[in-house]
């Protein structure tokens, strides 16, 4: 019989103590799900106020601004490629300096469903490139935004007049 009570004692602490693991583990995903809607609501009101006003007098950054003409040029022809989205991911990644690739990728297609032409983007933008970037860098976003414009075959006249565009206002030659 003491035999019997022990084994129930053991069963009955056993089920006890995995009752209160099970509670614990409930009580952690709970806190993990409420972090996760704090983080969705501070991006969301910082998404919103980013986008507040006009499209293109939100950016500020020039990573942000780039991330913008890279998208605008490669929807001139249609719908963004998968090609076209990779290198673009990729040049953002290069020159993201702590900037989330996927944070700034979503920001610059939905600015581009706003602002369609990419002559606009340079012209409202340039500023912003030529007080932050040295000649160097900017010759550099003029080769990013030829690549992306390559990445599915030869650039198109209106994709090279959008970069020769940006060129002239980025006070850069191509010599």
């Amino acid at each position: 019989m003491h035999i019997l009570i022990g084994i129930l004692t053991l069963l009955g602490a056993a089920a006890f103590w995995w009752y209160r693991v099970k509670y614990i583990g409930e009580a952690a995903n709970e806190v993990i799900d409420q972090a996760g809607k704090i983080r969705g609501a501070y991006r969301r009101r910082k998404f919103r106020k980013k986008s507040d006003g006009s499209v293109l007098t939100a950016i500020e950054d020039p990573v942000t601004a780039v991330a913008a003409m890279m998208v605008s040029v490669a929807q001139l022809e249609g719908p963004l490629s998968a090609a076209s989205e990779k290198v673009i991911r990729k040049h953002i990644t290069s020159v993201s300096n702590g900037h989330d690739v996927e944070e700034e990728f979503v920001f610059a297609k939905w600015v581009c469903d706003n602002v369609v032409d990419p002559n606009n983007i340079s012209m409202k933008l340039a500023k912003i490139w030529t007080s932050a970037l040295d000649r160097t860098e900017r010759l550099g976003l003029i080769d990013m935004v030829r690549q992306v414009a390559c990445a599915d075959n030869e650039p198109s006249a209106s994709q090279l007049d959008a970069i020769e565009r940006l060129t002239e206002r980025l006070n850069v030659s191509q010599k």
